[in-house]
């Protein structure tokens, strides 16, 4: 195997450009060569391929961890009240999750009270979110997802007299204050240097649990507690994917262990999950994308993330738990029945005002764009829409009765969305976020000022770049070479997502085995055969349906394509799922 600076440029195909995503890598195995296009030495290979929580740093490295483990433990040991505000969406309500299950195992009768707020009543730790907490008298307060930009709110839970734990991932003030918590618990914090900061709040707080368990047991912890972390461990899977976290170091292993722990945990909501969403043999992080974090998600925007943070909480030993588990998926599958009508709704006013006004043309920038007709809870989904359409960041926005605008934004690669965020903030309520993704509340009056700040902002960044969509593939392949136990081999680097995606192989000098059909009448969906020096491979290509007349048998391409293996009545065969064709 070897790795070249010698790769087919310029290419094409009927939908777009195609863009070669890393080193140019030949020889070895498809999995050989997808990690050596992705900078994995091959004498890193066999290590990264068995990564297992053994590769985990401890969590004692994780900059605040032990700190806060050790005040956790103090105030359960002095019978104290503590209250978990947790944000509203799949991380937020899995690492309440993950304190209730680690705190009750440690301490089955502490006086334990878990907060989410509304998405109505805004993001995080809001003045909102310290008068509910306040009113429970804590002397504890822990904040996980949120809080690391709290300034005066957690200096108001500190004057009251409760300790304040942040647990927390989200981007750090522009200008570098911190919150006058007792402990922070934050991958990227100042004085740490942690190397992995790329954790979503679950994680970190798992990572605090583990310290809690240690520090409670001793060097010599039983293997009852330390079952007990390997059960949590999906919770911070299935939110580190539900966040978008980049999938590698430390965020690759926690999926990957989480989900085969997933497969046969205990816990009755991630039971019902598997029960009621996804099959639970074949989940993957595509699968959790796709299928689980939207069902879980439904719950916050469209009404109370609480059952969520209740169903990932629910403990075997509860009584009726597996029956209310049950009750709160039907809950939530109708909630994302309802979400994705109304989002479709919301998709096509937003798409239809940047066509209008010519948005999506001229220099790269961003948009940023708002409505008292959108809902806040749906504007973030939607923004990832017009990054699809436009190939341009977005940032859209709720106009609320009282003029303040609730806003929630995705980018891309080149542009830090939560940084710029903070660069605005002289408009802003609140907000922040991750380079991928963030949220703000913008002023009442304030929103064309910010919008104009935020557009300028973007552009700067993305001068010069092209937004144009464009097809990144990773090696190049042989219809020869694809057969099953290869693409096994190949998930073996996954789990595949953000900054891990999956694979896309370039396959060159082929011919279409047969014509190109319809799945059924009027599918959008087509199948059909490639065939190269004598080899041939199944084929199918969603939503290309209106080019089946032009996708005839013995026409020469290229094509682009994932692999993958179709499982049908017991048998297994290989198959392509098409990304572009090129046509001679």
């Amino acid at each position: 195997m070897t790795v070249t600076t010698n790769a087919p440029t310029g290419l094409s195909g009927l939908r777009s450009a195609w863009v070669m995503r890393g080193a140019a890598a030949s020889g070895g195995t498809l999995a050989q060569r997808l990690m050596a296009a992705r900078g994995i030495d091959a004498s890193e290979q066999d290590r990264y391929l068995k990564a297992s929580l053994a590769d985990l740093r401890p969590a004692r490295e994780l900059p605040g961890a032990t700190d806060a483990a050790s005040l956790i433990l103090a105030h359960v040991r002095a019978e104290g009240r503590i209250v978990v505000l947790g944000d509203y969406d799949v991380d937020g309500t899995a690492a309440a999750a993950t304190l209730r299950h680690a705190l009750r195992a440690i301490a089955p009768g502490v006086d334990l009270i878990v907060e989410i707020p509304h998405r109505a009543d805004g993001y995080g730790l809001t003045d909102d979110a310290v008068a509910r907490v306040l009113a429970h008298r804590p002397s504890l307060v822990i904040t996980v997802d949120c809080g690391i930009t709290a300034i005066t709110q957690v200096a108001a839970l500190r004057a009251f007299g409760a300790d304040v734990a942040v647990l927390d991932h989200h981007a750090l003030r522009a200008d570098g204050v911190l919150p006058d918590a007792s402990v922070i618990a934050h991958p990227q914090r100042p004085d740490g240097a942690y190397g992995n900061p790329d954790l979503c709040a679950c994680a970190v707080t798992w990572k605090v649990c583990c310290e809690l368990m240690r520090l409670h047991a001793g060097e010599s912890m039983n293997g009852e507690l330390r079952k007990q972390l390997a059960q949590l461990l999906p919770l911070a899977a299935i939110a580190s994917v539900a966040d978008v976290i980049p999938i590698r170091g430390e965020t690759r292993i926690i999926i990957r262990q989480g989900l085969e722990w997933f497969r046969s945990t205990e816990l009755p909501g991630l039971r019902a999950i598997a029960e009621r969403i996804a099959d639970v043999g074949k989940v993957n992080s595509q699968g959790v994308a796709f299928g689980i974090a939207p069902v879980l998600n439904a719950a916050g925007r469209m009404g109370h993330a609480g059952v969520c943070a209740e169903l990932l909480g629910l403990s075997a030993g509860e009584p009726g738990a597996r029956d209310r588990a049950a009750s709160i998926i039907d809950e939530l599958k109708k909630l994302n029945v309802e979400r994705r009508l109304v989002q479709e709704q919301v998709a096509g006013s937003v798409l239809a005002m940047i066509e209008r006004d010519g948005l999506g043309q001229g220099d790269p920038t961003a948009v940023v764009l708002a409505s008292a007709e959108w809902p806040h809870a749906l504007v973030g989904i939607v923004a990832a829409k017009v990054i699809e359409r436009t190939g341009r960041p977005a940032l859209l926005g709720h106009v609320q009765p009282d003029g303040r605008v609730k806003c929630s934004g995705r980018s891309v690669p080149g542009w830090d969305i939560g940084a710029a965020i903070g660069r605005c903030s002289e408009w802003l309520e609140s907000g922040g976020g991750h380079p991928m993704a963030a949220g703000a509340t913008v002023r009442a009056g304030a929103f064309d000022a910010f919008a104009a700040a935020l557009r300028a902002d973007a552009a700067a960044a993305l001068a010069g770049r092209s937004l144009k969509a464009s097809l990144p593939w990773d090696a190049i392949a042989s219809i020869g070479e694809i057969d099953c136990n290869g693409i096994d081999a190949l998930q073996s680097c996954g789990p595949f997502g953000q900054a891990n995606p999956t694979p896309v192989f370039l396959f060159q000098g082929c011919r279409l085995a047969s014509d190109a059909a319809h799945m059924k009448p009027g599918s959008p969906h087509l199948r059909l055969a490639v065939a190269q020096d004598g080899a041939r491979v199944d084929a199918v290509w969603f939503g290309s349906g209106d080019l089946a007349t032009r996708l005839r048998r013995g026409v020469p391409c290229d094509v682009l394509a994932e692999v993958g293996v179709n499982a049908w009545n017991g048998r297994r065969t290989p198959q392509l799922l098409v990304r572009d064709v090129s046509l001679a």
